[in-house]
């Protein structure tokens, strides 16, 4: 068998004071605020994700070459100076980032599908609780987390669900045994979904953030929906799978609003920003994918089509619409936040009604996920930008354009410059890379007079409260 490298693992937690809470209509400046040499990260960092909670910020880096190990490094966003570290291993995959209110949760996966869990205090780094075999953390609702044990050796767990105090780490409720099955459908300020085997059989169960059973009901063969943890959501209807029959209920009564039957396999995503359901059969042989779209409200079909372009796709919501791509790997990947294809297509969400369509069917055309640039997107915002290249000549760059992703106008059109270009959005500003042999920058992608140039390719980490991070070489650089 082929030897695994292990995978280092740096991920950072830039703690604020007051923040900018206005950060998501800042303009970047491309005044250096400061940098910070981080030990490990080195040269071969190949990813570095920047994910916000409120006004503060977290950046997760990946390096190719690692052993193992990895770290979790708490910068002051003002000056970038250390406020805590703390080593964690990486060598059965990254460890996950979570902030709630004033701790820092790390997952850190142990093996066999189980996690520790481990709370710092945000701002001193100093261990506020943890939990050995603690669990996944799926869904963080005000200062409740919710956790999924898998995996987990008799006599060491005896839940499979358990709401915790994001606060002390007390229990608060907990469900399900060892050996059997609980999991989270849908989680919301008011209550949560979830999904358990029972002795004969299957049942949903809506239970309040305390625990507290508030009804059931019986389903058969259930198909489990992508999670839904939208907790931003306004709307206090969830869904579930009954064999190939999407149920729609009341969260806190269990009252069924409507019901749909749906071709087996079908794969269903809800939106409750645009207030639909969508549900998206796979292409099979010659029959090609199709979409129906219901009311969420009312399950009252809406529309729905086939798509039979070339290798076409379902790839979920922007804002009030429905996306296609062309040229996808899927017809049905709506979970997926990051996506591409050789042109993409919005579509009002409620009528179907074509809003805007990018892409010359010979370049690519990309979202650019909102996790990393938490000050630029509204809760629940899977995209920040459409990206697009237009093709391009024979040895040279293809010029580079930047889309809003719900208007579908251009932020910023035909970019280029001498070696390749990536361009981002950040706020409300267009921001681009650019590597040619030994000369690498970052520009303002409308003004590209000005710009900074760096030693060593600057990869973009991300933005949040009007700053923008880079990770140059072995060094993290704030952007104002």
């Amino acid at each position: 068998m082929a030897a695994i490298a292990a995978v280092a693992v740096v991920a950072v937690v830039l703690v604020g004071g007051d923040g900018d809470s206005a950060g998501g209509d800042a303009t970047i400046v491309f005044e250096e605020r400061w940098r910070t040499r981080v030990d490990g990260l080195g040269d071969v960092a190949l990813r570095a994700d920047l994910v916000g909670y409120d006004d503060d910020v977290a950046l997760f880096v990946r390096e190719l070459d690692g052993d193992g190990e990895g770290l979790v490094l708490a910068l002051d966003p003002a000056t970038g100076d250390e406020l805590w570290s703390e080593r964690v291993s990486a060598e059965l995959g990254p460890p996950t980032v979570t902030r709630v209110s004033d701790v820092v949760l790390i997952n850190e996966p142990t093996g066999r599908g189980r996690y520790d869990l481990v709370a710092h205090d945000a701002r001193t780094g100093d261990r506020v609780w943890s939990l050995r075999d603690g669990g996944l953390v799926v869904a963080a609702v005000d200062d409740v987390v919710v956790v999924e044990r898998r995996g987990v050796p008799d006599g060491e767990a005896s839940a499979d669900l358990v709401i915790v105090d994001a606060a002390t780490g007390d229990e608060i409720a907990a469900r399900g045994s060892g050996d059997s099955t609980t999991a989270v459908v849908a989680a919301r300020d008011d209550g949560l979904l979830v999904m358990e085997a029972v002795d004969d059989g299957w049942q949903v169960v809506g239970l309040g953030l305390d625990g507290d059973e508030r009804w059931s009901r019986p389903v058969e063969l259930p198909l489990q929906l992508p999670r839904d943890v939208a907790v931003w959501s306004s709307q206090d209807v969830v869904m579930f799978l009954d064999r190939d029959e999407l149920v729609a209920v009341d969260l806190s009564s269990g009252d069924e609003r409507w019901s749909e039957g749906l071709g087996r396999g079908a794969a269903v995503t809800v939106s409750a920003d645009a207030e639909v359901v969508v549900s998206c059969l796979t292409a099979e042989g010659d029959v090609p994918a199709e979409l129906e779209v219901f009311a969420l409200a009312s399950g009252d079909e809406l529309w729905s089509t086939t798509l039979e372009d070339d290798e076409p796709s379902f790839v979920g919501f922007s804002g009030p619409n429905v996306l296609t791509v062309t040229g996808g790997t899927s017809s049905c990947q709506s979970a997926a936040s990051f996506v591409f294809g050789r042109t993409m297509t919005a579509v009002d969400a409620r009528t179907g009604d074509e809003v805007w369509s990018l892409g010359d069917g010979e370049g690519f055309v990309e979202t650019q996920p909102a996790e990393s640039w938490s000050g630029s997107a509204e809760p629940g915002v899977r995209f920040v930008a459409i990206r697009a290249s237009e093709g391009g000549g024979e040895g040279r760059p293809s010029p580079g354009s930047l889309y809003d992703p719900v208007t579908g106008e251009p932020i910023v059109s035909d970019v280029s410059a001498d070696g390749s270009v990536s361009l981002f959005l950040a706020g409300r500003t267009a921001v681009g890379t650019t590597a040619d042999d030994e000369t690498f920058s970052v520009f303002d992608a409308s003004d590209p007079s000005i710009d900074l140039g760096f030693d060593d390719l600057p990869i973009v980490a991300g933005y949040s409260a009007g700053t923008l991070y880079l990770v140059v070489g072995s060094e993290i650089v704030a952007l104002d």
